[in-house]
Order: C-alpha cells, then structure tokens, then sequence
C-alpha cells in the first residue's frame, strides 16, 4: 500500500533540501573575503577559499584561493589597475595565472615572489619584463664588464 504523504512529511522534506542547497552553496561557492594581508596568508596555509586584493605602489594584485588539488593550494592572481606606462600596463593589466603552491609552504609567501609555482599569461609578462629590465642593465654596463675582465 502505498501511503499518501500529510502536509508536515512534505513540510520536512522541504526543508531537507533548503538545508542541502545551502549546505552545497557554502561548501562550494562561499569563500571569506579578507580584508587585511594576515588573513590571506592565514587563508593560503589552511587551503581554505578566500579572496583579497592588495594595491601596492603602481599595480593591485586580486588574489582567490580556490582550494587544494593533490598536495597543492591553487591559488588564482590576477592584476588590475596597472599605472606604470601604457606599453607595460597593456602587458599587466587583467592578466591572470594559476599558482600551485605545494601545502607545506603554502602562506609563506605571496604568490607572485615565487613563479615558480605559476602557470598562466601574467607569469610569462612578469618574465618577459624582467628579461627585458635586465637586458637593458647589462647593455647600459657593459662597458663595465669588459673593463672589470681585463
């Protein structure tokens, strides 16, 4: 026999599955936003979702700890509001790479010190700027090399 549900089973059923979706929700989509650079670190050593955004001297780096795949945290950083020329805020500016920080020293520094750890456009301008900074410094010192080898 097959027994009709009353107004209270369905009532409860309802809620059964309001306390799944938000029990889904949190679990996959909520991440704590911080507000001060103690928090993110703290957020990257426990691998646990968070986003920040730090502006410093001529570029702000958005952060977004998206949580752990194998032994790793994987952290998302992007750049934003790049002022330090148009033909090197082009290179920066919404560029993104993916950081896979190994657990046992993740939150001991911020992402971008370690490229390393990174995949993605950002760290291939971040490299090109820096192979550019030093082919500059050596040709503007050269003569200084060839003097300092004789």
């Amino acid at each position: 026999m097959v027994r009709r549900l009353r107004k209270r089973d369905w009532f409860v059923i309802l809620l059964l599955a309001v306390l799944l979706c938000v029990t889904i929700f949190i679990g996959f989509f909520y991440s704590s936003d911080c507000k001060d650079r103690d928090c993110f670190i703290r957020a990257m050593f426990e691998c646990k979702k968070a986003t920040f955004s730090s502006e410093q001297q001529n570029i702000t780096w958005q952060y977004y700890v998206k949580g752990s795949s194998n032994s790793e945290c994987v952290v998302a950083v992007k750049a934003m509001n790049v002022k330090m020329g148009n033909d090197i805020s082009e290179k920066f500016e919404g560029k993104e790479m993916n950081c896979y920080i190994p657990k046992n020293v993740a939150g001991s520094f911020m992402p971008e010190a370690k490229l390393e750890y990174c995949h993605g456009e950002l760290k291939e301008s971040l490299q090109d700027l820096i192979i550019e900074k030093m082919h500059l410094y050596i040709m503007q010192n050269i003569g200084q090399f060839n003097q300092s080898a004789v």
